[in-house]
């Protein structure tokens, strides 16, 4: 179930979120840990998925909804997975309730859509490396609107144990991951500066902006390993 419905304080039993969260949102100017994109937005957790980082589209669609009906501006999901009617009318309402839908590309390494990525009207987020070069393991494809930074992203961690504590041996507090899902949490943090700066734009207005103010990787002009290029936090805002 989603959180119970926000009745239950959300406990990241898995470990994925939390550095997510923390990549997008961490406290910053306060010596401690790590910056996060956009640090004077407020997170709202919510948990779709189970210890193992599993779980089906259906729960993800109601997470989804239960964000938008409670208030989010920007959607986080690094995640993938099949294409769905439920998940598309979930994505779609976001969409129509000018909430700003986030998405990693996936870590397979292939030509091949994963949902929500996939879909209309998303920004959809691919990895690239130091040397911003596309990471192995990104996904890639025309659907793709950005990459960001997703090799060895420094973020937070659960305090208490976790599956990735647990059988991955991250540590607790802080530790390293990779992957797209490391790189979507940077452009959704970008997606939330620039609705600070901007409040009236509508989600087709930030993919824009965030696609417009990218720098150009790869080939000349848009292609299907970085999209529009490595997002630039600063020429968005500014």
């Amino acid at each position: 179930n989603v959180l119970s419905q926000g009745e239950t304080p959300p406990m990241d039993d898995n470990g994925h979120g939390t550095h997510a969260s923390g990549i997008a949102a961490a406290d910053t100017d306060n010596r401690i840990g790590i910056a996060g994109t956009a640090p004077k937005c407020k997170l709202m957790p919510i948990k779709a998925l189970d210890a193992d980082g599993r779980g089906d589209i259906f729960n993800v669609a109601l997470g989804i909804v239960w964000a938008v009906d409670h208030g989010a501006k920007v959607l986080n999901l690094s995640l993938g997975g099949p294409d769905g009617k439920t998940l598309r009318r979930a994505v779609e309402y976001a969409l129509m309730k000018n909430v700003v839908v986030v998405a990693a590309m996936g870590n397979s390494g292939k030509n091949e859509k994963a949902y929500p990525a996939a879909l209309p009207g998303v920004i959809s987020v691919g990895s690239v490396g130091n040397e911003r070069v596309k990471s192995d393991f990104s996904q890639y494809g025309n659907w793709i609107s950005v990459a960001a930074p997703g090799e060895e992203i420094m973020s937070t961690m659960p305090t208490y144990e976790s599956t990735m504590s647990r059988l991955e041996f991250k540590n607790k507090g802080y530790d390293y991951l990779d992957g797209t899902s490391m790189a979507c949490p940077i452009v959704a943090g970008i997606a939330a500066l620039v609705l600070s700066r901007n409040p009236d734009y509508t989600p087709a207005e930030v993919k824009e902006r965030i696609q417009s103010t990218a720098t150009d990787l790869g080939k000349a002009g848009f292609d299907p390993e970085y999209g529009h290029g490595l997002v630039n936090a600063a020429k968005a805002v500014l």
